[in-house]
Parts: C-alpha cells; sequence; structure tokens
C-alpha cells in the first residue's frame, strides 16, 4: 500500500513539472515570442520545487513505515505453533529450558561420581564435572531462560526483579521435574550394585560428613551457596551489560571451586533440585532439610544485600556508548 503510494506521488510531480513547462510554452507560442532564459529557468525553478515537497512526503512516508516495521514483532514461529500466542509459546519455551536445563545437569553431573571403580574419586574431579556440565547447560539453554537450573538462583532473580513471581513458580516445578527426570534416566543406565553400592550412601546423594553437627553442615552450604549467589548479581548487574562474554565458562569455575572445597563436609548441594532428586530415588533424608534451607536462605540474603548496597542503574549515555 505505502509502495504504490509512493509511486503515485512520484507520477504526480512529473505530471506538474511537464505541466508547467507545456502551459508556459504555450504562451510564448499565442504571443510569437521566443521563451527567454529567465522565464526557462522560472519554470524550472518551479518545478523543482514541487518536485522536492513531493519527494519530501515521499521519504516521510517511507521512514515511517520503517518504524512501524521495526516497532511491530516479528512472527517468526513454525506454521505448527500459529495458533500459539506469541507470549504464551515465549512461556512455554523458557519452561520447557529450565525442564531440560536441569535435567541434563542431573545427568551428567552426577554421572561423572558414579564410582565405577573401587578407588574413590578426588574431590576436585567431581567439582570439575558439575563445573564443566553448569557451562554446557548454560551455553545451551542460557539465551531461552537465563539457565537458572536452581531454584535458589530463581528466589534470588525474584528478589533481584529480574524475573516475575508467576514465572518463577513455573521455573521451580520445571527444575524439580526436570531433576526427577534427569537423574531418573541416569538410575536406568546405571547397574544397581554400582548405583547402590552396600557400603556407601547413593550416587550423587548428599554426604554430610558424620564428624559435622547439622550446624555446622548448614553453614557450610550456606556459604557455598552465597558464592553462587553473589556471582549470579554479578551477572545481573547493569554496569556488567557488556561484560556477558564467556559468561559460561565463569558461571561454571565459580561453581567448581565452592564445590572442590565444601564436598568433603556436606557434598555441596547448593541446589534444592540437585539434593531432592538423588534423595527420592536413594532414599538418602540425613540431614536433607539443610541443602533446601541453606541455600534459600543464602539466595534470600545475598540478593537482598546486593541490590540494596551495590546496585545501580547505568546512565542513557554509558548505554549507548
Amino acid at each position: 500500500m505505502v509502495n504504490g503510494r509512493i509511486s503515485r506521488l512520484s507520477a504526480f510531480s512529473d505530471i506538474i513539472k511537464e505541466d508547467g513547462k507545456r502551459r508556459l510554452s504555450n504562451a510564448m507560442g499565442e504571443s510569437k515570442m521566443p521563451m527567454s532564459d529567465l522565464e526557462a529557468r522560472s519554470t524550472d525553478l518551479e518545478a523543482r520545487s514541487i518536485e522536492d515537497k513531493v519527494m519530501t512526503d515521499v521519504f516521510s512516508i517511507s521512514a515511517g513505515n520503517q518504524r512501524d516495521m521495526a516497532s511491530d514483532p516479528v512472527d517468526e514461529r513454525h506454521f505448527l505453533f500459529s495458533c500459539v500466542k506469541l507470549e504464551t509459546l515465549d512461556i512455554i519455551c523458557r519452561v520447557l529450558a529450565e525442564f531440560v536445563g536441569t535435567a541434563l545437569l542431573l545427568l551428567f553431573a552426577c554421572m561423572g561420581l558414579i564410582q565405577w571403580t573401587e578407588n574413590d574419586q578426588p574431590y576436585f574431579v567431581g567439582g570439575l564435572v558439575f563445573g564443566l556440565t553448569i557451562m554446557f547447560v548454560i551455553q545451551v539453554v542460557g539465551a531461552v531462560s537465563g539457565s537458572h537450573i536452581n531454584p535458589s538462583v530463581t528466589l534470588a532473580a525474584v528478589i533481584y526483579r529480574k524475573i516475575t513471581i508467576r514465572m518463577a513458580c513455573m521455573y521451580v516445578v520445571a527444575q524439580f521435574l526436570g531433576a526427577l527426570v534427569g537423574f531418573g534416566i541416569l538410575r536406568l543406565l546405571t547397574p544397581t550394585h554400582i548405583f547402590h553400592p552396600e557400603d556407601s550412601i547413593g550416587t550423587c546423594s548428599p554426604a554430610p560428613n558424620p564428624v559435622l553437627s547439622a550446624a555446622q553442615v548448614f553453614f557450610f552450604e550456606y556459604f557455598a551457596s552465597t558464592v553462587l549467589i553473589v556471582m549470579c548479581c554479578a551477572a545481573w548487574d547493569p554496569r556488567h551489560g557488556k561484560n556477558q562474554d564467556s559468561m559460561a565458562i565463569k558461571f561454571g569455575l565459580s561453581t567448581a571451586i565452592p564445590f572442590i572445597a565444601v564436598s568433603p563436609a556436606t557434598g555441596c548441594c547448593i541446589n534444592p533440585a540437585r539434593a531432592f532428586a538423588p534423595a527420592v530415588y536413594n532414599g538418602d533424608w540425613d540431614k536433607h532439610w539443610v541443602y533446601w534451607i541453606a541455600p534459600l536462605l543464602a539466595a534470600a540474603v545475598t540478593s537482598t544485600v546486593y541490590r540494596g548496597l551495590f546496585y545501580r542503574e547505568v546512565p542513557p549515555e554509558k548505554k549507548e556508548n
């Protein structure tokens, strides 16, 4: 419609120009007088003025059309999902990404903790496995949902005003279901005598050190969770807007460090969903409340303190630069 209007305006400009020349030529022919250079120049200037006005309208229409196209969302849905509203489809994709991401976390991270031989694995191996798995998951689903894959991270995001309570509830449900599915797949793939050794707890179950009290286990988990939440809050800080490169590597390493340090004391879950799924399949519920309360409390306290003390909005001129 806009292109047709532009064509009509251009044609109208040509008609006006030719009509002006024809009228002046007829007038000169009737008086038998030759057209002077001044008169010809006057006609040409008049035609150019009209043409410039018409082209100004053309460019205004074209620019307005481009602004309208830029403001309208581009519908890139596959035809199979054309019946679903874009907003609804976006919610489904985000929740599904959390489900898949948490399932991948439990599947591959816990797979790296299986004792296939009688020799115990060093703790740093488990830490590297968890860190690399988180790195992989963030790279896969981070652009879709933010890759929380942890209810405590989702709680921190709510307090930090990065996500609505409604979306957070859907995230948490997806995370627990994903953890159960991911760990269930690992259970099906692993022989029973390896998955449930008689002389130790089940694979990937939280392992609080027997020499520690429940309070000591709690604070180990609390401080390890604080490290993770501080990293999340720093990543969400607007001043880090241009420093998002290699974020998957940063998070992977920031998770591996507390895991290596705290695993001998608590098993270092720092994730209620990661603790819940192995407990369901293995029946290991010793001090299980610690692995829920400590990460969630750390998320609430740390995100509140960071948001209140360190958070700053970025001025518009700095955003443009």
